[in-house]
């Protein structure tokens, strides 16, 4: 639980500071607008769709849902978006949700979908022809895989499973985003 108000207090805090640079009217919002993803990684829930709504040109607040393997996966979160006006967007990211999941195959009743935080850090490419739609690619990290890894240590030890591959301590999110009006 105290990952989540973690998380919480965070996103609130962006939201907070960014607030005060807010304006009524966007100067350019060719790279600026509410998208609509469909892609692959921890912040689409495994394989599904992100949402974001940008407050500011300079942050964007997404949930994103998907399906993993094992069972549906979400996630929530904040992005603070470096250059939102260019065709190259950096940002980095928070957020809370899916991070893992352990598919037994023969043995369901051990599989099981992993929670915590994550950082990420990744980039807009826009096409030159200034639409709203991009391509998103990021490196998300997990804070937390130890409770990941104690299970399939559990597993292995207590149940006999023979584990083909360990989890990377980091993931790779790829998608493309539609822009909303």
């Amino acid at each position: 639980m105290r990952k989540k108000t973690f998380l919480l207090i965070v996103i609130g805090f962006l939201i907070f500071t960014t607030s005060k640079t807010m304006t009524a009217q966007n100067s350019d919002s060719t790279f600026t607008s509410n998208n609509l993803g469909i892609g692959i990684g921890l912040d689409y829930g495994g394989i599904g769709a992100k949402l974001s709504i940008l407050p500011d040109k300079h942050l964007a607040l997404f949930v994103g849902i998907g399906y993993n393997t094992v069972d549906l996966g979400y996630s929530i979160g904040a992005s603070a978006r470096l250059s939102p006006t260019k065709k190259f967007c950096p940002y980095a990211s928070l957020m809370y949700g899916y991070s893992g999941a352990i598919n037994i195959e023969g043995a369901s009743q051990y599989n099981k979908v992993f929670h915590s935080p994550i950082v990420g850090f990744g980039a807009e490419f826009h096409s030159k022809r200034k639409t709203k739609n991009f391509f998103n690619l990021e490196v998300l990290v997990p804070f937390d895989r130890k409770e990941m890894i104690d299970y399939s240590n559990d597993l292995t030890q207590h149940h006999s499973v023979a584990f083909k591959s360990t989890p990377w301590p980091f993931n790779i999110s790829m998608a493309y985003h539609f822009g909303l009006k």
